[in-house]
C-alpha cells in the first residue's frame, strides 16, 4: 500500500502534459502487480502466498481468506505469525469475508509460539468473537510467563474488563516502561501510546487495588513517571496525600515529570490542596524555566485564593517578563477579580481587583491595543458588571490614552453600553476633533448609541445661544415645595390631545415641576416627559401631540433633561417620536 501511494505521488508530481500518459502507465503497472499477486496466491509457495495476500490487502479477501486460514497451520512459525497478524490487521475493515478463518484461528490459540497465539487472539477479537473464548489462551501466556514483554502485554490487554485489574498491571507497566525508554532514545511514540491507552482502560474500572501497584513504581527512575501520575490521578477519590505526592514531582529535574505534576496540581482545587501547592507555584513565578507551568496551575484556581496576586501584578509589569507570561499573569488577575460568577469569594475578588488595577490601569490608560491590552480589557464586563461604572472607567482611559487603536477599542466599549454610557458623552465628544478619521467615526457611532439625539441637542443649544431677538431660556427655578400639575388629569388630557385642558393644568409656574400623582410610586415625570411618553401611541395623532409639545416648549420646558430613571428625554424622543413632535421639541 505504501509503495502504491509513493508511485501515485510520483505520477502527480510530473508535468501536466504527461499526467494522462503517466496515469495510464501507473494503471498498467498496478494491474500487473495484482495479476502476479493473484497467481502467487493460487500456485506459489507459502511465503509467496503470504506476500501475495499482503499485496492484495482488503481488495480480494474472498480469495485470500481461505489461503490465510490454511497458512495458520504451516510448519514455519514465521508463516503462521504473518497470517495471524494480517488477519488481525484486515479484520476491522472487512470482517465478513474473514469469518471463515475463525476455526483456524481457534486452533492457533494453542500454538506453542505465544506471539502467534496472541495474534490469533487479537484477530478473533477483531472478528467480534466473545472475549471468553480467547481468555484461556491469554491467561495461559501470563501464568507461564511466556514470550516477550510485548507478548505478555497483548495477553494482559485482552483480559482488561474480564479478569481482576491488579494482576494485569505488571505486564502492562513493563511494556510501558520499555516503550517509554525506546521513545526517549528517539524511537516511535506509537508503542508508548498503545501502553498508555491500555492502562487507562484498566484504571477505568476504578479498582482501587491498582493504586498501590502504580504508586510503587513512582519512586523508580524510568521515563514513564508522568504517565503514572496521570493514571493515578484518574481515581476518585484520589489517594491520601496525593497533593503532597504531586508537589514532590513538581520539583523534579525532569521537565516532562515537572509539567505533568503541575498540570495535575491545577486540578487539586479544594481549599486545603490549594493552600499546600499555591505557595510553591508563587515561588516558581520567579523562575522563567518553570514559570509557565506555575501560571497554568494558578490560572485554574483563580479567584480561590489571595496567594500570588501581588506577585502576578509584579510579573505582569516587569520589563523582563515575556509577552506570553505577562498575558497569562494579567488573565489570572482579571479572572480572580470577576464578581459575576457563582460562589465568588468577595475577599479574594477585592484583593485581586487592587492587583488588577495596579497592572492594568497603565495599560488601558496609555498602552497600545495589543494582547496585553486585551488581556485586561477582556475581563471588564465581569469585573465591573454595572454599565454606568464601566462607562466611567472607559471614558477615563479614553481621555488618557493617545494610541489610535486603543481609542477605537475603548470607544467600541462605550458604544456597547447604550444609554447606560451617557455619562461618557462629553469625553466622547472630545474625540470628534481627532486627526484620525477612524476615531471620529467611532466617536460618532458611540454617541449615536449612548445619546441618540446628540446632534439635535447640539443644534438646539446652538440655536438658543445664537437667538438675539428672543429672550434667553430661563434656568428652571427650584421646584422644592411647589405643587405640580394634577398628574391624573394631565395624563388623560395628553392621551387624547386635549390642548385646552393641558393649558388649564400646566403654566410657566409648574412646567418644570414633577406632576402630583399620589397613585404613582416613586418619582413622577415633568409634563414634557409625559408628552414624550405618548409618542407612538396609535390613538393620538402626531399633529395633536406636536401641538401639546409646542405649548410646553413655549413655557420653557427642557426636553434635553433627564427623566426619573436617568434617561435623556430628547434621546427617548429621537427613538420614538414622529417628525412633527421632534420639530416641536427643537424650537
Amino acid at each position: 500500500m505504501k509503495f502504491r501511494i509513493l508511485i501515485v505521488m510520483t505520477v502527480l508530481s510530473l508535468a501536466p502534459g504527461t499526467l494522462c500518459a503517466q496515469q495510464g502507465f501507473a494503471d498498467r503497472f498496478f494491474a500487473g502487480i495484482e495479476k502476479d499477486a493473484l497467481r502467487d496466491l493460487e500456485r506459489g509457495k507459502p511465503a509467496k502466498q503470504l506476500e501475495a495476500a499482503r499485496t492484495l490487502g482488503a481488495d480480494h479477501l474472498a480469495r485470500t481468506a481461505p489461503v490465510l486460514a490454511q497458512l495458520l497451520s504451516d510448519r514455519d512459525p514465521a508463516i503462521r505469525l504473518g497470517a495471524a497478524e494480517l488477519i488481525w490487521n484486515l479484520a476491522p475493515h472487512q470482517p465478513q469475508p474473514l469469518a471463515l478463518t475463525q476455526p483456524a484461528l481457534r486452533i492457533a490459540l494453542e500454538d506453542p509460539d505465544a506471539l502467534i497465539a496472541m495474534n490469533a487472539a487479537g484477530a478473533l477479537t477483531a472478528l467480534k468473537v466473545p472475549a471468553a473464548e480467547t481468555a484461556p489462551a491469554r491467561r495461559r501466556v501470563l501464568q507461564a510467563g511466556q514470550g516477550s514483554v510485548y507478548v505478555r502485554f497483548l495477553a494482559a490487554r485482552g483480559l482488561i474488563g474480564i479478569d481482576a485489574g491488579a494482576p494485569l498491571a505488571p505486564p502492562l507497566l513493563d511494556y510501558l516502561f520499555q516503550a517509554s525508554a525506546a521513545d526517549s532514545a528517539g524511537g516511535s511514540r506509537e508503542n508508548r501510546d498503545l501502553a498508555v491507552q491500555a492502562l487507562k482502560a484498566l484504571v477505568g474500572s476504578q479498582d482501587r487495588a491498582l493504586i498501590p501497584v502504580l504508586e510503587a513504581e513512582l519512586g523508580t527512575a524510568h521515563p514513564a513517571t508522568e504517565h503514572l501520575l496521570e493514571l493515578i490521578h484518574k481515581f476518585e477519590p484520589r489517594p491520601d496525600g496525593w497533593t503532597q505526592t504531586l508537589l514532590e514531582h513538581a520539583r523534579s529535574p525532569n521537565r516532562d515529570v515537572e509539567k505533568a505534576a503541575w498540570y495535575l496540581l491545577a486540578d487539586q482545587k479544594d481549599a486545603h490542596s490549594v493552600t499546600l501547592w499555591a505557595p510553591l507555584a508563587v515561588q516558581r513565578l520567579a523562575h522563567p524555566a518553570s514559570r509557565g507551568s506555575a501560571l497554568s496551575a494558578l490560572s485554574a484556581v483563580a479567584g480561590r485564593s489571595v496567594l500570588g496576586l501581588d506577585e502576578l501584578a509584579d510579573l505582569a509589569m516587569a520589563g523582563t517578563t515575556t509577552d506570553e507570561h505577562r498575558e497569562q499573569a494579567l488573565g489570572i488577575l482579571g479572572k480572580a477579580a470577576e464578581v459575576t460568577g457563582q460562589d465568588v469569594d468577595q475577599h479574594v475578588a477585592a484583593a485581586a481587583l487592587k492587583a488588577w488595577q495596579r497592572a492594568c490601569d497603565p495599560l488601558l490608560g496609555s498602552g497600545p491595543a495589543n494582547k496585553r491590552f486585551e488581556a485586561c480589557y477582556g475581563h471588564l464586563y465581569y469585573i465591573f458588571p454595572d454599565d454606568r461604572r464601566r462607562s466611567e472607567l472607559l471614558a477615563g482611559w479614553l481621555r488618557r490614552n493617545g494610541a489610535v487603536e486603543a481609542k477605537l477599542r475603548l470607544l467600541a466599549g462605550i458604544e456597547s453600553q447604550w444609554g447606560k454610557g451617557v455619562g461618557a458623552t462629553e469625553t466622547v465628544k472630545q474625540e470628534l476633533t481627532h486627526a484620525d478619521p477612524r476615531v471620529v467615526q467611532a466617536a460618532e457611532a458611540a454617541l449615536d448609541r449612548i445619546r441618540p439625539a446628540w446632534r439635535e441637542s447640539a443644534a438646539r443649544q446652538a440655536r438658543l445661544s445664537q437667538t438675539i431677538a428672543a429672550p434667553a431660556q430661563p434656568v428652571p427655578e427650584s421646584t422644592s415645595g411647589r405643587r405640580g400639575a394634577d398628574g391624573a388629569a394631565l395624563f388623560e388630557a395628553i392621551s387624547v390631545g386635549n390642548l385646552a385642558k393641558v393649558k388649564q393644568l400646566v403654566n410657566a409656574g409648574n412646567v418644570h415641576t414633577p406632576v402630583h400623582y399620589p397613585q404613582l410610586q416613586g418619582s413622577t415625570p415633568v409634563p414634557i416627559g409625559i408628552a414624550i411618553n405618548y409618542c407612538g401611541i396609535p390613538t393620538l395623532t402626531p399633529v395633536k401631540l406636536a401641538a401639546v409639545v409646542d405649548y410646553l416648549i413655549g413655557l420653557g420646558a427642557q426636553p434635553d433633561s433627564a427623566d426619573p430613571t436617568g434617561d435623556n428625554l430628547l434621546d427617548r424622543a429621537k427613538q420614538a417620536c414622529p417628525p412633527e413632535v421632534m420639530q416641536a421639541l427643537m424650537r
